[in-house]
């Protein structure tokens, strides 16, 4: 490996909000602290992003530049980002299981991913993934070294300095879609036990997608089934 002027980012998708997003701006601002030049490229910008992000398309690549890829989900322009001539660091987001969508255009994606995941095993220098599971989906996948560097996001700037209500429970925060694969129910019963055993004002709130309305249900059942229902909000709204 050489010493590297640029550290690059590449993720096929983007979206104002969007956690893979947020997290390659602030790796780019670390990577900007540390000296180096740094660009985030996509396949597919988001409207209001085109000033921070270009296109891949764009980019001839360069051995002296490395390149983060942002694996999530497979995508088209997977052959020509690998085939540029940047040692590539792979950082591993999870493939979701199909199972979990009826879309047969997401179903594809999702089995593309999977399949580019085992290429980018082979093209890879090292692989980056953001938890101790996703180390072992890139190990089975057939990467040799991997090491785990879990989402850091700095909140500061949503700090409330106000010296508004003080409230003395621990309130648990989720954020991300209601779906099965998050499994929130088991949250839920986390939680539950929990206010049973340490803070019986504590508050659950999920912030999210709901459109997968059936699973919705089973997590509203598992907090009345718990007696914790009144305690656990959706979206910022009670059940």
């Amino acid at each position: 490996m050489t010493d590297h002027r640029a550290v690059h980012q590449f993720h096929s998708g983007t979206a104002v909000g969007d956690a893979i997003t947020n997290q390659m701006f602030q790796l780019q601002r670390l990577l900007h602290e540390l000296g180096f030049e740094s660009e985030i490229f996509a396949e597919h910008i988001a409207p209001g992003l085109q000033d921070r992000i270009r296109s891949i398309h764009g980019y001839r690549g360069s051995e002296s530049e490395l390149l983060l890829l942002h694996h999530s989900m497979g995508y088209e322009a997977f052959d020509d980002v690998i085939g540029l001539p940047n040692d590539i660091v792979a950082v591993y987001h999870n493939v979701t299981p199909e199972h979990y969508f009826e879309s047969d255009v997401i179903r594809h994606h999702i089995r593309l991913g999977r399949e580019q995941l085992m290429a980018l095993a082979y093209r890879a220098l090292v692989g980056i993934a953001d938890s101790n599971f996703n180390r072992r989906e890139m190990l089975a996948a057939g990467f040799r070294r991997v090491e785990v560097l879990p989402v850091r996001v700095d909140f500061s700037e949503f700090a409330d300095h106000s010296g508004g209500p003080d409230r003395r429970s621990n309130d648990w925060l989720y954020v991300g879609r209601i779906i099965g694969n998050k499994c929130q129910h088991d949250l839920v019963t986390a939680f539950a036990l929990y206010r049973k055993t340490f803070d019986q004002e504590a508050r659950l709130l999920l912030i999210g997608d709901t459109s997968s309305t059936d699973y919705v249900a089973v997590v509203r059942a598992e907090a009345e089934r718990l007696g914790v229902a009144d305690h656990v909000s959706r979206g910022g709204s009670p059940w």
